[in-house]
């Protein structure tokens, strides 16, 4: 499914690239507001309309058709297509000529500049986004692989399963016992460390040893596979803050431009 997005943002961009540079060399063109400049404007934000469904499938029209990886390539497709759409409706301004020397560049034309940085930022930190996704998600699963259990809440149920077996043998033992017990359990105690116990109860301490070490190296790879969804969560949220705050500055923009184009300003 992926190849065949790519392969329609090629499509697309090659569609529009061929017009672009048709119209280039065979008509004079000074600014986005002219055809066939402005059309690229509105093709962008019909791009950046399909991108956003994306989110909606994903959060709120779940009952959409098609899996949801599917429509995150989707989204990666076309997201990334509307950039090169928008640069070509901007006519390269900022890279080839017109260059932003000072923030308030930014706000000229009614902020399109500024809305195409927007969408820059964006586009951006999708892709880094699902490069982060890719790295941490090999990650969890080569922590899954190799912990003996599997997936964070399968690990989280057989650490309870280990703290309880803990608790278990520890019942009608010495406070000694006890003790070495509750601070393994809390991580303030190493489970290789020894404590003078009763010689009755040194088998069961030798069983208690070996599975606290289990739990420990559980909690280790808990704690690395927590730490890469939170990576991956945290992301997906500044993602989602930026994608409004592109989305704000885009529609200004092509509200401004609808609003010259039908003379009311």
């Amino acid at each position: 499914m992926k190849w065949l997005w790519l392969l329609c943002g090629i499509g697309i961009y090659g569609g529009g690239l061929g017009g672009y540079l048709y119209v280039k060399y065979t008509q004079p063109v000074t600014n986005s507001a002219q055809e066939p400049l402005r059309s690229f404007g509105f093709v962008t934000l019909v791009l950046i309309l399909f991108a956003a469904s994306y989110s909606l499938r994903r959060r709120l029209l779940r009952a959409l058709p098609g899996k949801v990886q599917s429509w995150l390539w989707m989204h990666i497709g076309l997201g990334t297509t509307t950039l090169l759409v928008a640069l070509m409706h901007s006519d390269f301004a900022g890279i080839t000529h017109a260059f932003l020397m000072q923030w308030s560049d930014l706000l000229r034309a009614y902020a399109g500049p500024g809305a195409l940085l927007a969408l820059f930022v964006l586009v951006l930190s999708g892709v880094l986004g699902k490069l982060l996704d890719m790295f941490y998600t090999g990650r969890i699963v080569r922590e899954a692989g190799t912990n003996g259990v599997g997936i964070a809440p399968t690990v989280e149920e057989r650490v309870q399963e280990l703290t309880e077996a803990v608790e278990r043998l520890c019942a009608g033992k010495s406070e000694a016992f006890k003790s070495f017990c509750r601070l393994a359990l809390r991580g303030q105690r190493d489970a290789e460390r020894t404590v003078a116990v009763a010689p009755v109860e040194h088998q069961d301490f030798q069983r208690v040893r070996e599975i606290l070490r289990k739990r420990a190296s559980l909690l280790s790879s808990l704690r690395r596979m927590r730490h890469a969804e939170r990576l991956m969560r945290r992301w997906r949220c500044v993602h989602v803050v930026l994608s409004l705050l592109a989305f704000a500055v885009i529609l200004y923009h092509c509200s401004m431009q609808i609003l010259v184009i039908l003379h009311v300003i």
